[in-house]
């Protein structure tokens, strides 16, 4: 993963996104992939929103991840939060 200035989230010859303009986070688990994570960042609202798709390759990637988003939108995550990520 590249996050740079923990907030421009890179996907190596794809894109950078900024953090700060995603409104929500889906994540699944690969179920063929033990902690692996398939994430969706969406932008706009819930009805009319775009996504772009993200590996997370470990638990600790997805929340390093969620928690600077978190951050970017004054959302306080503790560590027992982050915790709960996983089923």
């Amino acid at each position: 993963m590249s996050l740079i200035q923990d907030k421009l989230l890179i996907k190596p010859n794809s894109y950078v996104i900024s953090l700060e303009d995603v409104s929500f986070i889906s994540y699944k688990e690969n179920e063929s992939k033990h902690e692996e994570y398939w994430l969706k960042l969406y932008f706009g609202d819930l009805e009319s929103s775009r996504f772009v798709r993200y590996v997370a390759r470990t638990k600790d990637e997805l929340k390093e991840i969620v928690y600077q988003w978190a951050g970017l939108k004054d959302i306080d995550m503790t560590e027992d939060d982050l915790d709960k990520l996983q089923r």
